[in-house]
């Protein structure tokens, strides 16, 4: 018998739900008997599910999960998108790979974010541009404000475009700090 454990890299509590295969069969004469199992993973931890669990058990798991994007631990080492759960089997998650999870999904977070930040704001230019074709846009600065209310930082980072010939209302990125 094995044993199957699931790292949750995220920043927030996931349920890991899952069958095991015999209780399948069961639930689909009774419905009842549904056999679902679930867990919920804290941030940066990790559950052993707590069965004993043949090697064709924790195949039908894995396989169940696989099509949303659960690797096994071996598999992290190469991924350069965002890695919300992973599972090992026999063996926790070893810390480290939990630390290059969380800087990973950090980047790959951050460089989707500014993708989306540009395209939305070329988006908008582009319509700008559509509805005032006598006054051209131009890409000019990127500005990032940080606030410090108490305890809780907060940053936010946008994109300005003006008018060709006109000042950017913001040169470059800057930083703001207020208390």
């Amino acid at each position: 018998m094995s044993s199957l454990y699931v790292a949750n890299f995220t920043k927030q509590f996931f349920v890991f739900m899952y069958r095991v295969p015999e209780r399948d069969s069961a639930a689909a004469a009774n419905p009842a008997l549904s056999g679902i199992r679930e867990h919920k993973i804290a941030p940066g931890d990790q559950v052993r599910i707590p069965l004993d669990l043949s090697p064709e058990q924790i195949k039908y798991i894995i396989d169940k999960h696989k099509a949303f994007g659960f690797p096994d631990t071996n598999e992290l080492k190469n991924k350069r998108t965002f890695t919300g759960t992973c599972y090992s089997i026999d063996k926790p998650v070893p810390i480290d790979q939990f630390l290059e999870a969380y800087e990973s999904n950090d980047k790959a977070l951050n460089t989707a974010s500014e993708e989306r930040m540009q395209q939305s704001s070329l988006a908008i230019a582009s319509r700008l541009q559509a509805v005032s074709p006598a006054t051209p846009l131009t890409h000019a600065a990127v500005e990032v404000v940080e606030e410090t209310k108490g305890a809780t930082p907060s940053i936010a980072a946008g994109v300005e475009f003006v008018a060709a010939g006109s000042q950017p209302r913001h040169l470059g990125a800057r930083t703001r700090r207020t208390q």
